[in-house]
């Protein structure tokens, strides 16, 4: 089915169907000589206040992708990634918070929560789950808009100054791509994530738990030791890098991991 809204002429809604239900997705014809770029996941259980953000965005140049359902959300970030969410607090399906905790866990995606309480318990619950933003209602669109500009600014320019080229293998960690010649090597959002901390300190000795605090951010090492491991074991694969004869990642038994790497060096970020 295909909802036109009120901008007819690039602005178009129209459903897709996923395993755990049904999502909306707005797109926007070219203009101005240009598309959109940015891919935004709106989670919200209110219809209007859903579709006027959908609108208002589309019209700013962002692929906006939107859900009343935190189960279709983290499908939707899960199997496609968007460069950012925004969701809700109070989902009908399950808690915000905790689909803040899966997506934080997960993916590298920034978070933006929207709360209907002006309480600083709250705020700062979703930002110690892994939101990267908070707004209360009732906000403006506007505001909403530049907090979401801003914020994925500053994701960008804190990514593009660690892209650097080694062991053959280019980097490029604020559009997730690395590269061995002509053959591009494939990281989930969870290993996009071990390598920004290994490139953030080159040659640093990372402890096992101070991996697991930057990458899972928890301080639980006791569950997370097997899954270090694990993740290390799936990037050096990747990497065809040899624990025996390591050219990225080296091993500290007993202690942790180091980068390899050379400093990442690369044109300076631009002003914001």
């Amino acid at each position: 089915a295909v909802t036109v809204l009120s901008q007819p002429s690039f602005v178009s809604d129209y459903t897709c169907v996923s395993s755990l239900g049904k999502f909306r997705r707005h797109t926007a014809r070219p203009y101005l000589g240009g598309m959109i770029i940015t891919r935004l996941l709106i989670v919200h259980p209110e219809t209007t206040l859903r579709k006027d953000l959908a609108r208002e965005f589309t019209r700013h140049r962002y692929n906006v992708t939107t859900t009343a359902h935190g189960n279709d959300a983290l499908h939707a970030a899960l199997t496609d990634p968007p460069d950012l969410v925004i969701t809700a607090l109070n989902l009908p399906d399950i808690d915000g918070f905790e689909l803040i905790r899966q997506l934080h866990d997960s993916t590298a995606v920034p978070i933006i929560a929207t709360a209907h309480t002006q309480n600083t318990t709250i705020t700062i619950r979703a930002l110690s789950t892994g939101a990267d933003d908070v707004l209360t209602h009732p906000f403006a669109t506007v505001e909403l808009i530049a907090r979401s500009r801003a914020l994925l600014r500053r994701v960008t320019r804190d990514l593009r100054h660690l892209n650097h080229t080694h062991g053959g293998v280019t980097f490029d960690f604020a559009l997730r791509h690395a590269s061995r010649t002509e053959t591009t090597l494939t990281f989930t959002a969870l290993e996009w994530r071990c390598l920004e901390t290994f490139a953030s300190s080159p040659k640093r000795l990372f402890t096992h738990h101070e991996l697991i605090n930057r990458i899972w951010g928890t301080t639980n090492t006791t569950t997370h030791r097997d899954a270090l491991r694990t993740l290390i074991r799936r990037v050096r694969r990747t990497l065809n890098d040899p624990p025996k004869a390591p050219v990225f990642i080296e091993t500290h038994p007993g202690v942790g991991y180091r980068w390899l790497s050379k400093s990442p060096v690369s044109s300076p970020p631009p002003s914001a």
